[in-house]
């Protein structure tokens, strides 16, 4: 087993950040093989393709989906880092070596999208923040996802019997600045969507953006005020 150089946490099928990972506090040896996969693979978009592999003692608790789904992911240092694909997991014993597990990744692209010179992830995540006007509305957080044109889209059901949904697009693409990007929120049988709605705040360095006085025309028994919404990545 190679040294370790890095912290990871994994995720298993159907979970994905922002909620806790499935794994937390892995230590792995984490190292660049994109030549190496390349031709291994003989194509580069190969579903089993690999940019890197990553090893870890036996007893982690990393799988694969081998040789169909690829639902598994492994994030390097923490959640908010870097994302990889598992595409296989095999056990290794070098001679006169302890067994590990080695991970073969490839690593999540970013788009086509910036804010500024920063490419955005195809995963962003929408969040209302606790204490706004909306109470069962209070803490929902779901990704929002690339589209692969201009626009990340997500939808969740909501205080119970209804559902809401982020639409987050960037217009003009040129624009170089973070207010370049709006959003649209849809609160079913809450009036018509609201938007597309400016950000009152927003940075690129660490991409986040902040909406405020989203209220609803027909805000219902639900509803006392407007909301605020975060995208982050």
């Amino acid at each position: 087993m190679r040294a370790p150089n890095t912290d990871c946490v994994i995720y298993f099928a159907g979970n994905a950040p922002p909620a806790d990972p499935d794994v937390s506090n892995v230590r792995g040896g984490l190292y660049d093989h994109f030549r190496q996969g390349l031709e291994v693979s003989e194509n580069p978009t190969h579903a089993h393709r690999y940019t890197a592999t990553l090893d870890v003692p036996l007893d982690t608790d990393l799988r694969d989906g081998y040789p169909g789904a690829d639902d598994y992911r492994v994030y390097v240092p923490d959640q908010d880092g870097q994302g990889y694909r598992v595409v296989f997991v095999e056990r290794i014993r070098h001679f006169r070596g302890q067994h590990f597990k080695r991970v073969y990744l490839d690593k999540l692209p970013l788009t086509a999208i910036q804010c500024g010179t920063f490419g955005l992830p195809n995963t962003l995540y929408a969040t209302i923040p606790l204490g706004t006007g909306c109470p069962c509305l209070d803490g929902i957080s779901i990704p929002i996802v690339f589209d692969g044109l201009d626009t990340w889209f997500g939808e969740t059901e909501a205080c119970g019997a209804y559902s809401i949904s982020f639409t987050f697009r960037k217009f003009p693409l040129a624009s170089p600045f973070c207010q370049s990007f709006s959003l649209m929120v849809d609160f079913s049988e809450h009036g018509p969507p609201v938007g597309p709605v400016d950000p009152t705040s927003c940075a690129c360095s660490i991409p986040v953006w902040e909406y405020g006085g989203i209220g609803f025309e027909e805000p219902g028994g639900e509803c006392v005020g407007g909301i605020a919404v975060v995208i982050t990545t």
